[in-house]
């Protein structure tokens, strides 16, 4: 008797999946208390001759073995750049949001699935995967990374009802107040005064804008350009590439010609390069062409770029890298949270091979916070609730990237970067912090700086 109706109540446990492409029950809970009455009927069923009263005493010990709260399960969507130009970030990105995701799980009464998609870095793979976490019930997702994505995603997004936290996303035309996109990054803005602000200080008076054909990139060009150009500084006429180039050849020509045609000395004359992993393509094309005018200028990057691991895995292009300098900024790392950080970030190294980029850490964060916001507002909250909930969350929480506080527009506040530059490590390459950004309660910015 017993064993048919510890049976019938395992039928009623659920227990939660999870990883890439797994089911996608919402709300699945762990465990469920028996009703009364249907215990007596099992129990009636299965021993009729029975008397009552053993039959009430079984179902008030089973009652009670059961009771109690019931923990809850809820499918968090994650769209990751897992091949393409920005599989670098999203391997990283993919390892941090599973350690997010034990930490939570370890202690917490809401746990977390992940149901991971990838978008191949590409706009319309991405709004066809949130099509299926949405259909799948996903209404709360980390990602997509590319701005790109974010904007070819968005309409879909906020006429279904979806959260999105992007850790990665940048562009200035996706900072809008009142959506329900949220990004765990500074916006470009932030990012070009960082970059203009390096520039001055190592003396340069003339930027040459390289870019790839994306919403992030070029709002990255955009922003800065007003800022260097305020400080009286130039940026002249540069080279827009397609986001598929694969005539990196023709590239460098169109580069070497700026350069030429910018008419300023080479020492106070850099490029400013805004790409993702074709970043590898090009700097081979660059080290083949062996053009001195190439070498002759300093060259900036940008955060789609810092501590990829293509650049520093291939020789001809890490060692262009070098020649040039080329620090690449990204979000940056408060030494006062390295208690913090530092655990993860060996963690990740170890899982990894190399050190995790800032945005797998602001991903960590952001499920983090996602996980809080969720738990406040309630698992069945709509998207405004979960919103007002998730911008609360982030007001309070110092997490591995430091405060997480939103903006109007829900994007990060804090505008602090670190720039890391491809250094000679033994027979290798590797990424190294060369210079960091840091902007003070006052708002006044310093600059200060390393070796390789």
């Amino acid at each position: 008797m017993m064993t048919a109706l510890c049976y019938a109540a395992s039928m009623r446990m659920a227990s939660p999946s999870s990883g890439r492409d797994g089911p996608n029950a919402a709300t699945p809970l762990s465990l469920r208390q028996p009703k009364y009455d249907e215990c007596l009927l099992a129990l009636a069923q299965e021993n009729p001759l029975k008397t009552l009263a053993p039959l009430l005493l079984v179902c008030a010990l089973l009652a009670s073995a059961c009771s109690g709260d019931e923990d809850e399960t809820v499918s968090i969507g994650v769209l990751l750049p897992l091949t393409g130009s920005l599989q670098s970030f999203g391997e990283a990105s993919e390892a941090a949001l599973d350690l997010a995701r034990d930490a939570i799980n370890k202690d917490a009464d809401l746990t977390v699935e992940l149901v991971v998609k990838d978008t191949t870095t590409d706009p319309a793979t991405a709004l066809a995967m949130l099509e299926e976490l949405d259909k799948d019930g996903v209404k709360v997702v980390i990602g997509p990374y590319a701005s790109s994505e974010v904007a070819a995603v968005k309409d879909y997004a906020e006429v279904n009802g979806i959260v999105l936290v992007s850790p990665l996303s940048t562009a200035g035309s996706l900072a809008i107040a009142g959506d329900n996109i949220y990004r765990f990054t500074p916006d470009d803005a932030k990012e070009g005064e960082a970059v203009a602000a390096v520039a001055r200080d190592d003396g340069i008076t003339t930027i040459v804008p390289v870019s790839r054909d994306d919403a992030g990139n070029l709002g990255l060009q955009s922003a800065m350009m007003p800022v260097f150009e305020a400080g009286g500084g130039i940026v002249v006429e540069g080279v827009t590439y397609a986001a598929n180039e694969d005539d990196f050849q023709g590239v460098v020509a169109e580069i070497v010609a700026a350069i030429d045609a910018a008419g300023s000395t080479p020492q106070e004359t850099a490029v400013y390069l805004t790409a993702f992993d074709e970043v590898v393509d090009l700097f081979g094309a660059a080290a083949t062409l062996s053009n001195d005018a190439l070498v002759s200028v300093k060259w900036y990057g940008s955060d789609s770029v810092a501590l990829s691991a293509g650049l520093t895995g291939d020789s001809d292009a890490a060692g262009f890298a070098v020649s040039v300098g080329y620090p690449n900024p990204i979000l940056g790392l408060r030494d006062e949270d390295e208690s913090k950080w530092q655990p993860v970030v060996d963690d990740l190294q170890g899982r990894l091979g190399r050190r995790p980029d800032s945005f797998a850490l602001a991903a960590y964060d952001a499920l983090v916070v996602v996980h809080m916001a969720i738990d406040a507002a309630g698992i069945d909250s709509g998207t405004g609730e979960i919103g007002a909930a998730l911008v609360a969350a982030a007001a309070g929480h110092v997490g591995l990237t430091g405060p997480t506080v939103l903006n109007d527009a829900g994007d990060r506040a804090s505008a602090s970067f670190d720039f890391w530059s491809v250094c000679p490590a033994g027979s290798g390459f590797t990424w190294t912090r060369t210079i960091s950004y840091a902007v003070a309660a006052d708002g006044t910015a310093e600059v200060t700086r390393g070796e390789c």
